[in-house]
């Protein structure tokens, strides 16, 4: 009946102004009408990049201040882990990680505690080769290793 459909409508009004007043997305508080599952990993980036970066940055520069010494400013930061907030995939994952292997702006064991495993075994060493290298294996065939004697020169040259 109208009446119901006009308290729902008021209702959903409601919730868009608390997400308006808190800079938050309406999906956040559980309006869920303009979402789907396609861009729910992206209203949680905005929620990050909108709602609690603003946020985490001036707590960050707070804590700073009130922790430490001009002179420590320096050396030492305060920074919140945001990993866990940025969190994508499992794939995603595994191809940034990749990617970062690669380019060697990562080792095998900072990957592995990105995603929560501990540390490689040392003794194990081969069995986590990184597959983005590829060396040849050792030529077992010692004549193109060997200098070229004056017999394959002799041959070479009639």
């Amino acid at each position: 009946n109208s009446t119901d459909q006009q308290f729902i409508e008021n209702r959903r009004f409601q919730i868009e102004e608390v997400a308006r007043a808190f800079n938050l997305s309406p999906v956040l508080l559980g309006d869920l009408t303009k979402s789907s599952y396609a861009n729910a990993e992206q209203k949680s980036k905005e929620f990050l990049v909108s709602t609690l970066e603003p946020w985490l940055r001036s707590l960050e520069g707070a804590l700073a201040r009130a922790l430490f010494t001009p002179e420590e400013r320096g050396t030492y930061r305060i920074q919140f882990d945001r990993d866990d907030l940025t969190r994508a995939d499992l794939t995603t994952r595994a191809t940034a990680i990749n990617s970062f292997r690669a380019s060697e702006m990562l080792s095998a064991d900072e990957g592995r505690a990105w995603i929560g495993l501990p540390p490689r075994d040392p003794s194990k060493l081969d069995d986590y080769r990184n597959p983005n290298v590829t060396v040849a294996p050792a030529n077992d065939n010692n004549s193109q290793n060997k200098e070229p004697s004056k017999d394959d020169d002799a041959k070479n040259s009639a």
